[in-house]
C-alpha cells in the first residue's frame, strides 16, 4: 500500500505547487513525506494563501483535509510560547548555529545563552545580574555543554540536582565528547539525555528537529520541586 503523502495547494486558485510552478492537477504537485516538511517549504518559498493537504494512500480516493500554513504556524507558536530553553555553551559560534537551527526548524521558543558553568548557576539562581525574571526567566529545558571554563557541565549538574527548586529541570548534555566515561558520569549526575554535537549545520538541524519531536512536543515537563 502506498504511504500517504502531502501536497501544497493554493486555497484561492485551487492550483497545486510543484517544483517552483503551479498546476491545476494534483498529479503535477510536489509530494512531501510529512506535513511539517511541506509547511517548511511553503514558508521558505514565501508562498501565500496556501494549505497543506494529505493525499490518500489509495490513488482513486480524493485529497483529504486541509491545514493552512498560517494556522499551522500560529498553532506552533502557541505551543512553544511557554517553553523556555537555556543554552550553556562557551563557544559563540556554536551558540549562533544553535539559534539558526532553531529558527530554521520554526521553533520560536525563547532561547537564552550563558557562556560558562558559573554563569549558568548565576542565571538559574537569579543573582549577579540575572535577578530580573522577566528578562531572564527560569527555563523549562537546558542544553548543557560539558567542557566550559570556570565551572564545567558536570559541576553544574551536580549543583543543579541538589537545589530543591531546580532539581527537576530537564537537562540535555550537548557535547563534542561522547567518551563512555563522560556519558556515564553525566547520567550519574542527573542528565536526562546526552547528545553528541554533530558535524555540519544539517546534522545540527536534524538534532534540533529530534529535540523538538520528543522534548517539545511529547515530553510532559515537571513542575518545580
Amino acid at each position: 500500500m502506498k504511504k500517504s503523502t502531502y501536497v501544497i495547494r493554493n486555497f484561492e486558485t485551487g492550483q497545486f505547487y510543484g517544483e517552483g510552478v503551479w498546476g491545476a492537477s494534483k498529479e503535477q504537485a510536489q509530494e512531501f513525506e510529512t506535513l511539517d516538511s511541506a509547511a517548511a517549504l511553503a514558508q521558505k518559498e514565501r508562498l501565500r494563501s496556501v494549505e497543506v493537504m494529505m493525499l490518500a494512500n489509495e490513488p482513486d480516493k480524493p485529497i483529504m483535509g486541509g491545514f493552512r500554513v498560517d494556522s499551522l504556524e500560529s498553532s506552533r507558536g502557541e505551543m512553544y510560547r511557554q517553553i523556555r530553553i537555556l543554552i550553556a555553551e562557551d563557544n559563540e559560534g556554536d551558540i549562533l548555529l544553535l539559534q539558526r537551527a532553531f529558527e530554521r526548524a520554526g521553533i520560536n521558543a525563547p532561547l537564552q545563552a550563558v557562556r560558562n558553568g558559573q554563569e549558568a548557576i548565576q542565571y538559574l539562581s537569579g543573582r549577579d545580574g540575572f535577578e530580573d525574571r522577566k528578562r531572564f526567566p527560569l527555563p523549562n529545558l537546558m542544553l548543557l555543554d560539558l567542557k566550559m571554563p570556570l565551572m564545567d557541565g558536570f559541576e553544574v549538574l551536580k549543583w543543579l540536582r541538589a537545589q530543591p527548586g531546580l532539581r527537576r529541570l530537564p537537562v540535555i548534555v550537548f557535547s563534542s565528547s561522547a567518551l563512555d566515561q563522560d556519558v556515564n558520569l553525566a547520567h550519574d549526575l542527573g542528565a536526562n539525555a546526552f547528545a553528541q554535537k554533530p558535524h555540519g549545520f544539517q546534522g545540527l538541524f536534524e538534532t534540533v528537529k529530534a529535540i523538538e519531536e520528543f522534548w517539545l512536543r511529547r515530553n510532559c515537563f515537571p513542575k518545580a520541586a
